[in-house]
Formats: structure tokens, C-alpha cells, sequence
């Protein structure tokens, strides 16, 4: 209900599917900013599986594998299309 009283601009009710869906644009504030500590960062690579901020490399058969699994995933996922 909050989001109905920030409701502006258009709104439109469609249905897709066998479901009626109501597209409405609201004004949202936007929250503060929060203070983010002890982030880790992660470099997805070709040659090591991934390296992260701290400076330690990931590799091994088992990523290996699991790439080529996704691999032939993207592969035939793109035939279909």
C-alpha cells in the first residue's frame, strides 16, 4: 500500500498469460549510503579459476571441470536460439 501513495506518472493493467499484472511508476527514496568493512574482491580469470584481493590464486581440476560443464551448457543453450 506504502508504494501506491508514491505512485506517479502512468499506470497500466495487462495481461500476459493467463495474468493480470499492474505496471505502475513510483517515487522511491533512495536509502543512505551504508559503510561497507572487509570487503574481498574476486578476479574470475582463464589461467587461474579465480584470484582474490588477498592475494591467494584458486585453480584445480575440479574448476576445470565445472567450466567445461558450463561451457557446453552455453553452448547449447545458444543453438536453441
Amino acid at each position: 500500500m506504502r508504494l501506491l501513495q508514491t505512485r506517479g506518472g502512468e499506470t497500466d493493467l495487462v495481461y500476459r498469460h493467463g495474468i493480470w499484472y499492474l505496471l505502475a511508476t513510483c517515487e522511491v527514496p533512495e536509502p543512505a549510503p551504508v559503510d561497507v568493512h572487509d570487503v574481498l574482491g574476486i578476479d574470475l580469470g582463464r589461467t587461474n579459476i579465480a584470484t582474490d584481493s588477498d592475494g591467494a590464486f584458486y585453480c584445480g581440476s575440479t574448476g576445470k571441470g565445472i567450466r567445461y560443464q558450463h561451457r557446453r551448457l552455453r553452448n547449447k543453450l545458444q543453438k536453441l536460439f
